[in-house]
């Protein structure tokens, strides 16, 4: 149990996609004056203690109150580095315990709320917390194979250097690049073998994720090969046809026959149909019976009114005058 739970009325620092986890050092640059003077006040009245979060959308400049993650860190403020000309400044933080913060409200140019300490709850088995250990261990190597993640040896050494599960997972989750909101989902779960299985189930999932996109654009890179390689074969064609002194190849005559189909807008299957008329087209010589049936196939399909529609005149007594007009006698027919 934490001997100081309540911490009272504290400053806020918001950061934007970035989240902090206890027992870690870290630097950060202090751009907008929200957190500027939620700096200034930390220092000034001698506490130098600070909340730290994320706001929950990055592209807010000056979120309010309810823009923020009430989860976050208390951190102690160690260097600051004032830069007059720009009024930013960059300083040092040594987090401490994770936090809530309630009843968080905006005044003097800054955000603060009263700030209450979340307690931990260690994994005490010692067996269950080995194999949470090699399971996430695992998932790290499985990521770092799979993407492109450089800090796989700070990561791995961290396997070594005896921390409890809790912490491992915390130090972990803070180099890892996974998402702000993943981060945060970490940070509000003070479980430690809760946390472990989650860190899991997100690397899991990236995995999956980074092994779906490789096969994505390893397709992508297949059509274009595809499409180039035919690109390069018909090009060679239509060199061959002028070499031998022919007007139209068949490799240009199944491009103008596709152009005509692509211009009809047909429908999906319909196209596809045609236009695999137009590849077997360009593969046959020119004055092979087989081509004349094709080509007489094509004429055809192309002459028809594809997306056409006539007025329609459902008027029986004119079709009666019209039908006594041109056609004599047939009487039955008629009727």
């Amino acid at each position: 149990m934490t001997s100081n739970p309540k911490r009272g009325l504290l400053p806020i620092v918001v950061l934007r996609d970035t989240v902090l986890f206890p027992a870690m050092g870290q630097q950060l640059d202090m751009v907008r004056e929200l957190s500027v003077r939620a700096i200034k006040h930390a220092v000034d009245s001698g506490s130098h203690e600070v909340f730290v979060t994320m706001q929950k959308k990055p592209d807010l400049d000056n979120p309010d109150p309810q823009d923020i993650h009430t989860h976050g860190i208390i951190a102690t403020v160690k260097h600051v580095i004032k830069n007059p000309s720009t009024g930013t400044m960059r300083i040092r933080v040594e987090c401490s315990c994770r936090a809530v913060a309630s009843s968080v409200s905006y005044g003097s140019g800054m955000l603060t709320g009263q700030v209450t300490e979340r307690e931990e709850q260690p994994c005490e088995n010692v067996s269950e917390q080995r194999a949470l250990s090699r399971l996430l261990k695992a998932a790290v190597e499985q990521f770092a194979q799979a993407g492109e993640f450089k800090q796989v040896r700070t990561a791995m050494e961290l396997f070594n250097e005896g921390h409890d599960i809790g912490t491992l997972t915390d130090r972990l989750a803070h180099i890892m690049p996974i998402s702000g909101d993943n981060k945060q989902t970490l940070l509000c779960q003070v479980n430690h073998k809760r946390r472990c299985e989650q860190l899991i189930a997100i690397l899991r999932n990236e995995l999956s994720l980074l092994q779906l996109q490789k096969d994505i654009e390893r397709q992508v890179q297949a059509n274009m090969d595809k499409n180039q390689q035919e690109y390069y074969l018909r090009e060679r064609m239509r060199v061959i046809s002028d070499q031998l002194g022919e007007t139209e190849s068949p490799a240009v005559e199944a491009d103008n026959y596709r152009e005509k189909i692509r211009a009809l807008g047909l429908p999906e299957d319909k196209e596809e149909q045609l236009l695999k008329c137009c590849s077997k087209l360009a593969k046959l010589p020119v004055g092979s019976h087989e081509a004349a049936n094709e080509r007489t196939y094509l004429d055809i399909c192309l002459s028809l009114p594809w997306n056409t529609q006539s007025k329609e005149r459902l008027d029986v007594d004119a079709a009666a005058k019209k039908l006594d007009r041109d056609h004599f006698g047939m009487e039955k027919v008629k009727e």
